[in-house]
């Protein structure tokens, strides 16, 4: 895929419903590009599973530019349809503005929607899955070191 070809996609999941409704971005974050990054971000992790090789070391601004300069011009069709594929799953499963969907989560919320997926994971238990995670976060938990 090309440049042109890449920017007009990445462009596209931006305006999805899952970016454009579902996560709550604040319009500070949308001016400076954030859920830009976020998107990248996301696509790094799913590099992790699908592509020989790739390596993630950190999320920093670097890295993120360093890493959409080497997929510019070799994003392969396999990449953009897995993207696709996991962005259309969790528009599905989050159909309004969900808070806890913030700039921190979601990158790993695709990476974990794509895992989803492969399980046969419907997108309406994936969202069930994430308020209750999300329920918890507020939650005091103990953990017994001993077992």
């Amino acid at each position: 895929m090309d440049k042109g070809n890449l920017t007009g996609m990445l462009n596209d999941i931006l305006q999805s419903g899952f970016f454009a409704v579902s996560c709550s971005f604040t319009g500070a974050q949308l001016k400076a590009g954030d859920d830009r990054i976020c998107l990248l971000q996301s696509m790094m992790l799913l590099d992790t599973k699908y592509v020989t090789g790739f390596e993630r070391k950190d999320f920093s601004a670097d890295s993120v530019l360093r890493y959409w300069e080497s997929i510019r011009d070799d994003y392969s069709d396999r990449q953009s349809n897995m993207l696709k594929s996991a962005i259309q799953y969790l528009t599905d499963a989050f159909q309004v503005r969900d808070k806890g969907l913030k700039k921190i989560n979601i990158p790993i919320v695709v990476y974990i929607s794509d895992v989803a997926m492969d399980a046969g994971i419907i997108p309406t238990f994936f969202r069930r899955w994430w308020e209750v995670l999300i329920s918890m976060q507020n939650t005091s938990i103990i953990w017994d070191s001993d077992g």
